[in-house]
């Protein structure tokens, strides 16, 4: 008891411990000839030395390590030497980052090389806890970070928020991501972000006509051809 263990919303790296008891309703010993939990993030442990005292109690221990954010589930199977039924204790977790990022990912649309986009925020949330979050943050691709609120140390049940802009340098899909760390966890929160350089209309025209030599009062007839090579309308 009990039948299942959930760890719920617990921090990415760190350690946390639930607790199972067994119980032997019989008048004899029932030896533990096995316990057994697949997956890395989750381990067992106890002072059972192999066996349940009649009508006595002994008490397990997981523990559980995530080391990505997300949820993950596992169990324990314990066999007896009794040729009692198998037990099975079902396991389930979710790993969480210290500091929410929200959103996940930002679509800037087509902007103008060289045009620095509208700003799209960003928010980063310490819900969880009363102390302060440090962080880092760092960006690649054609993006910037603009109008930093937030401290560098987010203090506890407190959201803040920063801008990112998009500022082609060439045509064509970009892509990018921002990325929060957090010390002594190596994993990152990363925001996807992504937008399309173009380089609005572009006129091109031939530069001469040449009609050669015509008799006076002659008419001859030349066709001109308006090229837009660009990839937005004009008018």
């Amino acid at each position: 008891s009990p039948l299942e263990l959930d760890f719920n919303n617990v921090l990415v790296s760190k350690s946390y411990t639930g607790t199972f008891t067994l119980t032997n309703t019989s008048t004899t010993p029932v030896g533990i000839t096995g316990v057994s939990v697949p997956g890395a993030d989750f381990s067992e442990s106890d002072a059972c030395m192999g066996s349940i005292a009649a009508n006595g109690t002994c008490g397990m221990q997981i523990t559980y390590s995530p080391q990505q954010a997300g949820a993950e589930d596992g169990s324990v199977t314990i066999t007896f030497s009794n040729g009692a039924v198998t037990q099975i204790v079902l396991l389930s977790g979710t790993a969480v980052f210290p500091l929410d990022v929200m959103p996940s990912s930002i679509d800037f649309g087509s902007i103008l090389v060289g045009i620095a986009s509208t700003e799209q925020g960003v928010g980063l949330v310490n819900g969880r806890s009363p102390l302060p979050q440090p962080y880092s943050l760092s960006i690649t691709g054609d993006f910037t970070i603009t109008d930093n609120n937030c401290p560098n140390i987010v203090p506890g049940f407190t959201r803040c928020g920063f801008g990112i802009s998009f500022q082609p340098k060439t045509i064509g899909n970009q892509q990018g991501s921002l990325t929060v760390s957090f010390p002594g966890i190596s994993q990152q929160s990363i925001v996807t972000l992504t937008g399309n350089g173009f380089t609005g209309p572009n006129i091109s025209l031939p530069s001469t006509l040449n009609f050669g030599n015509r008799a006076l009062g002659s008419k001859i007839q030349q066709s001109l051809t308006v090229s837009n090579t660009g990839i937005a309308a004009v008018t």
